[in-house]
């Protein structure tokens, strides 16, 4: 599974939070994905556009790739967890924490609210997971 979501500014001012979840079917893995799961979304099963596309500025975003059996939880879980080990990593993030892989980046001006922005990104992400 795939899950996506970003922070987006349109043209005219409109801001707001697109996320994404693709399957990617029975794959199971211990620690990394296989490259082919890195490497390719899977198949779009839903999304939440509050700001529609073309032409967004993606301000921040949050790109998990995991089973796509893993509960929320254990998401949640994988990323919030470790999350102060993060303060003074260089961006973008890219964290491998249990079967969850997770890539995570933010533009200079809204750094400073870095740790809330991935909560609510996450959020965003687990909220159209089917």
């Amino acid at each position: 599974m795939r899950l996506v979501a970003q922070r987006v500014l349109s043209a005219r001012g409109l801001q707001g939070v697109n996320a994404f979840c693709y399957l990617h079917g029975a794959y199971v893995w211990l620690d990394r994905p296989p490259l082919h799961i890195m490497d390719a979304p899977g198949e779009l099963v839903n999304s939440n556009i509050t700001v529609q596309p073309p032409g967004n500025r993606v301000r921040s975003y949050l790109d998990i790739v995991t089973p796509d059996q893993t509960a929320n939880q254990k998401i949640l879980d994988d990323i919030l967890n470790p999350i102060d080990l993060f303060a003074n990593q260089p961006l973008p993030l890219n964290v491998q924490s249990g079967d969850t892989n997770f890539t995570f980046n933010i533009e200079q001006s809204l750094a400073p609210a870095w740790h809330r922005e991935l909560e609510v990104l996450l959020h965003n992400a687990l909220a159209v997971r089917v």
